[in-house]
């Protein structure tokens, strides 16, 4: 995930998560997205629209 997230054209971009489910990987999905404040929560899958 270093690789991915910190060099070439993607160390660029923005990069937002989904975490779906109350047993999600919320460190993980920090981590890629760079800041807690970019990970968005849902429920259950039908919650990510909202």
């Amino acid at each position: 995930m270093y690789d991915f997230t910190n060099n070439g054209r993607s160390q660029k971009c923005q990069k937002f998560a989904v975490a779906i489910g109350k047993d999600s990987a919320r460190s993980i999905l920090t981590k890629f997205a760079g800041d807690y404040n970019r990970v968005f929560f849902a429920n259950d899958a039908k919650d990510i629209s909202k």
